[in-house]
């Protein structure tokens, strides 16, 4: 297969919001029960199709590459046909379907992407669109492999970094949620290097609330990719807008933006480009200006506060004035999205040329704005769907400017923001948002204007048929798909068949912090599962449709991490059952809520309010202890199925020992079982704090102990810092010398963790030491592995000053520590886990294996390796997946475990 760095972008631009204020006239007309479908072209070769929903065009001349917005059909079966672009009448059609539209859980829209067969003849594939809320700063990313005959991909940053790997034909993938950043990214062979990229994707600034889908498509001897991006579809709350944010400023640069405690939303705002509607917090809020790629902690070129809201629940956010005259600053304006008709398309043109008015009209002459003065909004037009030459006049220093926007497809049911800009080049761009876009939206449609009539099934029994349910969920991923039961995006297979609820995933797959429950597949008590053993244990088989995988997470619940996906079939030891927290265990990060499964004997009503400890053997070795949920495995015991609570229950009266199941209490994380011995580990006798934020989230180390101070870098979740010394800021109450000469610390209930700064030395992943100062109440405190009290650090004498000290590197007697501040090279070293095929290495938070695991490193992953403790037995590694997270932490490397391309002895000592 050669190389291919072709990127296909759609041309009707995908930024479907769903409705922002009041429902479609379709949804209407059905109380609500539509799914919003697009169709996507990667069928190559094939030519422009037109694609006909019972008989009556929907979408006219789509060519491959393109994609439509979600249109609002109603559920039911519905008659898919497609021809040739403008095929004579008589023409049969070279596809034809019927489609299962099944109610759509909340947020939860579809892909049909027309696509080779593995066989030969084009198939439909079906993917669920999960645009439900993420976290602020996040983004969501979804992989799809559309190439018959080419064996599973990943994708990967230009640095070799993984980011979806093993993605296969027709095989459902999860999605991955990566940090407002910029990436570049590859195609390539599972397990491939940059340098055997199959096709460039090319640069991907992945901004908040935003879905990005990579549809792999072409042939094995000509892949491409299609990009599509898709705002993510929060409900509105008093608390939330939706909102453009558009770069109209008349000198600044590309920049990033950042929002409150310097959360960064965006990344590469070119002059001129307006996003999508983005889920922003209302009132008041901060926004930070800095250049494109700089790093966090740089220079801001400019700053504003904004009082953000708008009657209408959505806005653009417009960048204006000047930087060289100190004029520049953000202007809002409210978006007109009442009342939309699925027949007409709104437009509204801003001007933000600082010169003088703006005339913008259509080349056939239909005016848009007239003389619309600088920084003004000018009232909606409605116009009919089509495809429309826009011409702009503007006065400028004394001359007339003239702009066009060619070819700009207008969508009925859309909102479109037109911006006039002039910065080092001046132009007219165009942002669209699909609010109640139907079969009737768009240009060159036929379809009447009511609901497209569903299909009677009598008159189809011939017809293939193709399910979709808008309930079901991705889950190749193992940081994405369904809580416990991941119904995921299935592929379409063969067309004589009924297709798994979601297949092959597709358009735009967002990953959800709420992930709705999937359904599992009907319960059939005739085959109880494989032959087992006479023996004393419970057995519970997955039980989902086939296909679908499951999550094994860390904690009993769907939040949680998902350590592995477990196939359908596969046959899982059980331990026991999700019970109330083991108060003597305090752990961070545990997504269950304070109070649960309090008495799970008495609350539990069905399998579905079950979790259980599960001890998976993987077939290619190893096994992974782990939470599932119960209804979505077939229990048995002994050779008899289990299909009551009450069954299930009394397996634990059973007077035997070992016990058949036991209480597990829930905030007992499940871990993949090493299988790589630990050596014993000397006690690291020095205080750590741990930083403990929500992932993704990075903690400020300043310059001195205040809010207010310089922020000299950002702390990553989960790193650890050496803790020197404490101070408060405010009055903190101290035990003078008892009469006996005995020194004795604070009182512990005097001390205000919400006010005391710790002054702490970090080494990055860099290398460089820095000294400063961060909150204590965003860290756990440890000394050799046990907790420790805050009251137990030292109390400042006087406040030291945070600075950088340079890189950290091994003193002559090899006892160097973080802190050296020595100057060496900065040259990261690589390093492979090379461990025994199946095996787990563990990471842990300390070189100690008793201190807390942070996650298993599989053979052939590669680590930065960031030190050493002072013999070697242990290194400090970092190992980041975009979507699953940064990880830094210790593996032991007494067994030679991690390929190194330098001594051990050369690695700094770090603390």
């Amino acid at each position: 297969m050669r190389r291919n760095t072709l990127v296909i972008l759609t041309l009707l631009t995908l930024l479907a919001l769903g409705t922002l204020l009041s429902p479609s006239p379709a949804q209407a007309q059905t109380g609500g029960s539509e799914v919003g479908v697009r169709f996507v072209h990667a069928l190559p070769g094939g030519g422009e199709v037109d694609i006909y929903i019972n008989d009556s065009l929907v979408v006219a001349g789509a060519a491959f590459g393109e994609a439509t917005p979600h249109l609002r059909l109603p559920t039911g079966e519905h008659t898919l046909s497609l021809f040739p672009a403008g095929a004579p009448s008589d023409t049969a059609p070279f596809l034809r379907e019927t489609l299962s539209l099944a109610a759509p859980s909340e947020g939860i829209q579809q892909s049909l992407i027309i696509h080779p067969g593995a066989d030969g003849p084009p198939q439909i594939a079906i993917s669920e669109d999960r645009l439900t809320a993420s976290q602020l700063g996040q983004a969501s990313l979804h992989v799809v492999h559309t190439i018959p005959g080419v064996d599973p991909i990943d994708i990967i940053g230009a640095n070799g970094a993984p980011i979806a790997q093993g993605i296969a034909f027709n095989t459902p993938s999860g999605t991955v949620n990566p940090p407002v950043s910029s990436w570049e990214l590859l195609v390539t062979p599972t397990g491939g290097t940059p340098d055997l990229a199959l096709a460039e994707v090319g640069v991907v600034n992945f901004n908040t609330g935003m879905l990005y889908k990579l549809i792999v498509a072409g042939t094995a001897d000509d892949p491409s990719v299609i990009r599509l991006e898709t705002p993510l579809l929060p409900p509105l709350t008093t608390e939330t807008i939706r909102a453009r944010i558009a770069h109209g400023s008349s000198d600044a640069p590309a920049v990033d933006l950042y929002v409150n405690d310097e959360t960064k939303i965006i990344v590469g705002l070119e002059p001129g480009m307006v996003t999508p509607h983005i889920a922003l917090p209302t009132g008041d809020v901060s926004i930070i200006v800095r250049e494109a790629g700089s790093p966090p902690n740089s220079e801001a070129v400019a700053s504003a506060r904004l009082n953000i809201s708008s009657s209408t629940g959505a806005a653009t956010i417009v960048a204006v004035g000047a930087l060289s005259d100190d004029t520049f600053t953000f202007s809002i304006y409210e978006d007109d999205v009442a009342g939309l008709d699925s027949s007409r398309a709104r437009v509204v043109v801003i001007n933000t040329v600082p010169t003088g008015p703006a005339d913008v009209a259509l080349d056939e002459g239909t005016p848009l704005a007239s003389s619309l003065s600088t920084y003004s909004a000018s009232e909606a037009v409605d116009l009919e769907p089509g495809v429309y030459n826009v011409v702009a006049s503007v006065s400028a220093d004394g001359d007339t400017l003239e702009l066009n926007l060619d070819e700009q497809v207008m969508v009925g049911g859309a909102h479109y923001t037109l911006l006039v800009y002039a910065n080092a080049s001046a132009g007219v761009s165009a942002a669209e948002t699909a609010l109640v876009v139907s079969e009737n939206s768009l240009p060159g449609a036929m379809a009447d204007t009511g609901v497209a009539a569903a299909v009677d099934t009598s008159e189809s029994a011939s017809t293939e048929t193709t399910s979709a349910s808008a309930g079901d969920e991705n889950t190749n991923d193992p940081q994405s798909g369904s809580d416990a039961s991941n119904a995921t995006d299935t592929s379409t297979t063969d067309t004589t068949e009924t297709s798994p609820d979601t297949a092959a995933g597709t358009g735009q797959d967002t990953a959800s912090a709420q992930q709705p429950t999937a359904t599992p597949a009907p319960f059939d008590p005739a085959p109880a599962g494989p032959q087992q053993q006479n023996d004393r244990v419970l057995r519970g088989t997955v039980n989902l449709d086939e296909g679908v995988n499951l999550h094994c997470r860390e904690y009993p619940s769907p939040e949680a991490f998902s350590l592995d996906l477990i196939p359908n079939n596969t046959v899982l030891e059980i331990i026991g059952y999700a019970g109330p927290s083991d108060e003597e265990v305090q752990r961070p990060f545990v997504p269950v809520e304070e109070g649960s499964f309090a008495d799970p004997r008495e609350d539990a009503e069905s399998f579905e309010d079950i979790w259980l400890s599960t001890l998976w053997a993987k077939p290619d070795g190893g096994s992974i202890d782990c939470w599932i949920r119960a209804d979505f495995v077939i229990l048995t015991y002994r050779n008899e199925l289990i299909t009551e609570v009450d069954e299930f229950f009394a397996l634990e009266d059973l007077e035997i020992w070992p016990p058949v199941i036991v209480m597990v209490p829930y905030n007992y994380p499940a871990i993949p079982v090493d299988t790589v011995p630990s050596p014993p580990t000397p006690v690291v006798e020095i205080p750590v704090a741990t930083v403990n934020l929500d992932r993704g989230v990075n903690l400020h180390l300043r310059r001195q102990p205040s809010s207010d101070s310089e922020s000299l870098t950002l702390v990553p979740n989960g790193a650890q810092l050496v803790v020197i010394e404490r101070t408060t800021g405010e009055a903190v109450e101290v035990v003078e010398e008892e009469p006996d000469g005995e020194d004795t610390t604070d009182d512990e209930e005097s001390i205000d963790v919400d006010s005391t700064w710790l002054f702490v030395e970090f080494t990055d992943a860099d290398r460089i030491v820095r000294t400063g100062w961060v909150l204590a109440r965003y860290t756990i405190l440890s000394l050799g592995g046990e907790e420790l009290e805050l009251s137990e650090i030292p109390v400042a004498d006087t406040i030291q000053t945070g600075e950088e000290l340079g890189l950290a590197t091994p003193a002559p007697d090899g006892n160097a520590g973080a802190s050296s501040g020595t100057t060496g090279s900065s040259t990261e070293v690589t390093g492979t886990i090379s461990i025994p095929e199946g095996a787990n290495l563990n990471m842990y938070e300390q070189p100690d294996a008793n201190s807390a695991l942070v996650r298993s490193l599989g053979n052939g992953a590669t680590v930065t390796v960031l030190g050493r403790n002072t013999d070697g037995s242990w290194l400090n590694v970092r190992y980041e997946a975009i979507g699953e997270g940064t990880w830094v932490g210790w593996v032991t490397n007494t067994g030679d475990w991690v390929s190194l391309p330098v001594p051990v002895e050369s690695l700094p000592v770090v603390n």
